[in-house]
Formats: C-alpha cells, sequence, structure tokens
C-alpha cells in the first residue's frame, strides 16, 4: 500500500491519534507526524500503536494505551447513565455520604477499577486482543483470517500489477527479408520468470516477395520451436499477412526466452512487423 502520514501526541508517548493521505502540517501542538509505509486496519484503534525513533511505527504498551484512554476521555455529562437504585431515596442529607464515596465498597456483582484492571483470565484476555502482526510478507496483499487476525494472502502486489517474473513482452516494427532456406531470428525475448503455467501469444506479419509463393515463419521457446512452420502465400508481389500462434505452456523457474524466425520457401521471404506476449495465468 502506499505511504501516509500518522500524526501522533508527544503528551503520551507517541501515541498515533490520526492519518491523512496528505500532510498534517502545520502541526496541532504536541504533535508529530511521520510519513510511512505501514499496514493498520480500518477496524483498529490508532491508539494500539506508536511512533518510534522517527522511523518506525510499534506497538503501543497497554499502559501508555491506559493512559492516553483516561486522558483523552470527556468528562461525565448530566444525561450519563446510572444504576437506579443507587439514587432511590436519594435526599440532600445524604449527598454528604455520596460525595466522600471512593469505589471501594460496590454492591455485589459490581467491580471497581483496581479490580478490572488487576483482573487475569479469559476475560482479561480477550480485553486486551489486538490483531496480529504480520511479519515475513513484505509486498504481500493482507488479508483478515477466520479469527479476525491479519494474515498474508502469499499474493504480491507484482502479481497483480505485471511485475518481473510473471509478465514478458517484446514487439518490433522494422522491415527485413531473407532468401534463406533455413530459420531466420525476426523477433527475440526473454525473462526470468518463476514457475508456473504461462500464456505464450505469437504474432508476425510475414510475405514473399513473388505473389503465389510461399513465405514460411516458426514461433520458439528455449531456441526450440513449438509449432510447426506456417506457409503464407501472397495474392501479389510483395503481399504479406499476419499469422498468429498461442498456447499455454508449464514454465519451471529461471530465464526464458521467446523468439520467431522466418524463411523463404522460394524467392525471399519478407517480415514487416512481429510481437510476443507472455503472461503467467497460474
Amino acid at each position: 500500500m502506499a505511504a501516509q502520514y500518522f500524526l501522533y501526541t508527544t503528551l503520551y508517548s507517541n501515541t498515533l491519534v490520526d492519518r491523512s493521505d496528505t500532510t498534517f502540517v502545520p502541526l496541532p501542538p504536541d504533535t508529530g507526524q511521520i510519513l510511512i509505509d505501514y499496514f493498520i486496519p480500518t477496524i483498529q484503534p490508532l491508539y494500539y500503536y506508536k511512533e518510534s525513533g522517527g522511523t518506525s511505527i510499534v506497538e503501543n504498551d497497554q499502559a501508555t494505551i491506559d493512559a492516553y484512554l483516561q486522558g483523552t476521555a470527556l468528562p461525565q455529562q448530566p444525561q450519563d447513565s446510572v444504576v437506579q437504585y443507587q439514587f432511590t431515596g436519594y435526599t440532600a442529607t445524604t449527598a454528604q455520604n455520596f460525595n466522600s464515596f471512593t469505589g471501594t465498597t460496590l454492591p455485589a456483582g459490581y467491580y471497581n477499577k483496581t479490580q478490572i484492571n488487576g483482573y487475569t483470565g479469559q476475560t482479561a484476555t480477550l480485553i486486551g486482543t489486538k490483531i496480529d502482526k504480520v511479519t515475513g510478507a513484505t509486498n504481500n496483499l493482507a488479508v483478515f483470517a477466520v479469527n479476525g487476525n491479519v494474515i498474508s494472502s502469499t499474493v504480491t502486489l507484482a502479481q497483480l500489477t505485471g511485475g518481473t517474473g510473471y509478465y514478458v513482452y517484446g514487439e518490433k516494427e522494422v522491415p527485413e527479408s531473407t532468401t534463406s532456406a533455413t530459420g531466420v531470428t525476426y523477433l527475440t525475448t526473454g525473462a526470468t520468470l518463476t514457475e508456473g503455467i504461462f500464456s505464450l501469444d505469437y504474432i508476425g506479419v510475414v510475405g514473399n516477395s513473388v505473389k503465389l509463393k510461399p513465405a514460411y515463419i516458426q514461433f520458439y521457446l528455449d531456441n526450440s520451436p513449438i509449432s510447426t512452420a506456417f506457409a503464407f502465400i501472397p495474392a501479389e508481389n510483395n503481399g504479406f499477412g499476419p499469422q498468429s500462434f498461442m498456447r499455454d505452456r508449464y514454465l519451471s523457474g529461471g530465464t526464458h526466452t521467446f523468439s520467431i524466425r522466418y524463411f523463404a520457401g522460394v524467392n525471399t521471404a519478407l517480415m514487416n512487423s512481429a510481437a510476443i506476449r507472455v503472461r503467467k495465468v497460474n
């Protein structure tokens, strides 16, 4: 994915608070920003992460998260909900007792903040659950597993954009001729490919200097023919016609070359243009 600007607050150990495709300058007070290519799912709070050393983003620690949430929480409002029985029978004479309440003597079934913060076990584990960080999957697309964690799809950006190892293309538009009775290379191209099934597409425009006389074209993979020699017989002198060939072929990982050759049956064979396209399909 593309790099983004992440805004962080220096009041809480550089905890992330916002992100944008454009800069936050001029920066608000007590903040900084970092431009980085770092994936954080949109469903996950930014405060789970913080800026580190001006060069990276790391997971935030629980103490900083707690401090940030407490420090940025809205103050209590008059319309906030309370348990009904706590106010039943409330009078001005009991105001002093209520104001001195410390939260250490809650009714049965309630827990004060100290108890919650120190709680261990399954509930604590669920409260602290974060989406797992993916490592060792550089430039791979991320997907969600059934448990909600992020995992590598094993599909790289190069596979979607036609990067090295997945796509080859070559073309030529230079008139050439030969009287040779054996194949003469007109166009060749190649690359180092990954293992897989590839679609091979060849096309060449071939002709002969004399009408009704054949010229031949043949298609090669790694200097070996993968087609018969196709003949084209023009209806007029110096006539041309397209000849194409396509096939799916398994290719092992490594360097491969793709070529188009032509030759004369009689008189002079002509080549006007050609193209080769190789695409990974599986």
